[in-house]
């Protein structure tokens, strides 16, 4: 008989209520109380216990903050530097890529562990030539940005026939893996624009990694008018040093910085539109597309104005102009909170 929608209802409600990350107590509670629902069925049904890490943050991010930082100390010169790059960096291409493929986990396996609890339930019959294979969590794995639902839907809406012939989700985490396979193809063939790229996006992913995964932590509070102008604010202020001096030192360092805040407000956007159109009573499926089209419209807006600056007044002129919106931003923020 097909489940009733208030059954379906009360059981994700009840699952809903308990805090259960990877690997946790929650986790635990929320299996025995699917097996006593189970147990009154005809499947035969268990708790299958497992060690497991419990986190994917974790080891991306020490691999990807390794790699970083060889690449910064092989640009310090010296073939014990340059050495250093190219094992780091390969061996940490090789563990990313391993970590988000599925494979054996060679240095997760190495982090601590924890007790996971899989539920496995077995029903019809066992001597059937075929078997269906149902798989579902019942934990609720922290996530972070790396997850937002975005990064399929903003490709399918733009180029639908490619996306049809796909098979899987577009691969952002290949650029995760590309940041230290390219300070170890930049250390090893000398190309320092190589080893600087490949430097950037292995720092660039680790402190994107780290900054969604906190915000993701933080729960409510994040989902505050304040918090967003709080990264509004530290926008600006990861600009002033640009506003000086515009080298290609001070301009990497101040895109590596200015993640961390992007990263927070990005995390922000999406639950705290939800939370503003529930209180002006607009449906919460428009939010995602209206948080979407604001972001595009920044973006538009901003390369134009920055062409324009770039070719008249000059980048210091650009980068003013961009702390002097985040600023106002802040303050607007600011002001709503007021109301």
């Amino acid at each position: 008989m097909p489940e009733s929608i208030e059954r379906l209802r009360a059981t994700v409600e009840h699952l809903a209520a308990i805090e259960r990350p990877s690997a946790s107590d929650g986790e635990k509670r929320a299996a025995e109380w699917i097996l006593e629902r189970l147990n009154g069925s005809s499947a035969d049904a268990r708790i299958e216990k497992e060690r497991a890490h419990g986190t994917y943050w974790v080891p991306l991010g020490l691999m990807t903050a390794a790699a970083g930082l060889a690449g910064l100390a092989a640009a310090r010169g010296g073939r014990g530097a340059r050495a250093l790059a190219i094992g780091i960096g390969a061996a940490a291409a090789a563990g990313v890529a391993d970590d988000v493929s599925g494979g054996p986990h060679v240095f997760r396996r190495a982090l601590p562990q924890r007790t996971t609890y899989n539920v496995v339930a077995e029903a019809g019959d066992r001597d059937a030539q075929r078997t269906i294979v149902f798989v579902s969590h019942h934990d609720a794995a922290h996530g972070g940005l790396v997850f937002a639902p975005q990064l399929t839907t903003v490709p399918a809406d733009a180029f639908p026939e490619w996306y049809d012939r796909q098979e899987t989700s577009p691969q952002v985490m290949l650029l995760v893996a590309a940041g230290p396979a390219l300070v170890a193809l930049g250390a090893l063939t000398g190309l320092g624009p190589l080893r600087r790229l490949g430097t950037f996006l292995s720092i660039g992913s680790a402190v994107f990694i780290a900054c969604s995964v906190l915000a993701a932590h933080t729960g409510k509070w994040t989902v505050t008018l304040v918090a967003g102008a709080i990264c509004t604010a530290l926008s600006a202020l990861v600009l002033l040093p640009v506003l000086g001096t515009s080298t290609s030192a001070v301009v990497a360092g101040m895109l590596i910085v200015r993640a961390a805040p992007l990263g927070f407000m990005y995390a922000v956007a999406l639950p705290l539109g939800v939370r503003g159109a529930r209180n002006a009573g607009i449906g919460v499926g428009a939010v995602n597309g209206m948080t979407a089209f604001a972001w595009g419209a920044a973006s538009f807006g901003g390369a134009i104005v920055a062409g324009a600056g770039l070719d008249q007044p000059g980048p210091s002129a650009v980068y003013g102009f961009l702390t002097a919106c985040c600023l106002a931003a802040t303050a607007y923020l600011l002001a709503l909170r007021r109301r």
